[in-house]
């Protein structure tokens, strides 16, 4: 089995590595794909390697890298897709990912064997600092 490429920008990303853990093994629910509010196109995040589509097999199979995913989702499911440059992300691409990351794990807490609890109440939160998950 490949490996999936990570864009660099997220290899220090704590909740980029427990979304790569946790989805496999059905320890994580991802939410549907949010649209462009002006084209209604499908953003896909930068790193994403699961689809998010329902019923879809490949849910819980990672693609080796986010273009693969862009082309399974425009060539399986017809979605159009917002578009993305090439190349390099911009500061803001990289925050915006990095907390879209942080949000799947914002109301959750992972216990000694690795598996997620989505707590009811907001109470616990996580905000990723490096490599340290710290209690807000």
């Amino acid at each position: 089995m490949k490996k999936s490429r990570s864009p660099p920008f997220l290899a220090k990303c704590d909740a980029y590595d427990m979304y790569k853990r946790a989805v496999p093994v059905g320890e994580l629910r991802l939410p549907p794909y949010d649209t462009d509010a002006e084209t209604g196109n499908v953003i896909v995040v930068r790193g994403e390697v699961y689809c998010r589509m329902p019923n879809c097999p490949r849910a819980k199979i990672a693609f080796c890298s986010t273009t693969n995913l862009r082309n399974h989702l425009r060539g399986q499911h017809d979605v159009v897709l917002q578009h993305v440059f090439d190349g390099r992300a911009t500061r803001l691409d990289r925050e915006n990912s990095i907390s879209w990351y942080n949000s799947l794990f914002e109301d959750a807490e992972e216990n000694a064997n690795g598996e997620i609890k989505h707590e009811e109440d907001n109470e616990l939160k996580f905000q990723v600092d490096g490599h340290n998950e710290v209690k807000v």
